[in-house]
């Protein structure tokens, strides 16, 4: 299943041009996702975290590629799982690393908790024109 929505994710970054008016095609270099799948512990349920890093070699971010790509791959996963559970959320989307671009590198304050009280997966620093972003699916 997680085979199948990182390819979903990497997909998605790559057709983020024709999903969202106005933003522009960019010649991706690449583009990963990976998964961490975390066990349910006392009160907080298990739930799939995501990160997605897009790189390109062009003067522009690419945090729409990446943030299209988390969003792909969750519904892939949510799409796959709903017959087990209807109530899925996919919450705590957040641009955690950008560097390259117009408007130069961006890392976020992130404390390791979402504001709706999510947990982020802990992220490497990215070089290049680069960004991470999380995301999580409780399950």
């Amino acid at each position: 299943m997680l085979g199948i929505a990182r390819i979903a994710g990497i997909q998605g970054a790559k057709q983020t041009s024709t999903l969202i008016p106005l933003c522009h095609p960019i010649a991706l270099t690449r583009v990963a996702v990976t998964f961490e799948v975390v066990a349910a512990v006392e009160a907080q349920p298990a739930y799939v975290a995501c990160t997605a890093t897009a790189q390109t070699v062009g003067p522009t971010g690419v945090e729409m590629e990446a943030l299209t790509a988390v969003q792909v791959a969750l519904l892939t996963i949510y799409d796959m799982c709903k017959a087990v559970d209807r109530g899925m959320t996919i919450t705590c989307v957040k641009l955690l690393e950008k560097h390259g671009g117009k408007l130069g590198s961006f890392v976020a304050g992130c404390s390791g908790q979402c504001a709706d009280g999510g947990v982020l997966p802990k992220t490497a620093d990215r070089l290049g024109a680069s960004m991470a972003i999380s995301n999580q699916a409780s399950i």
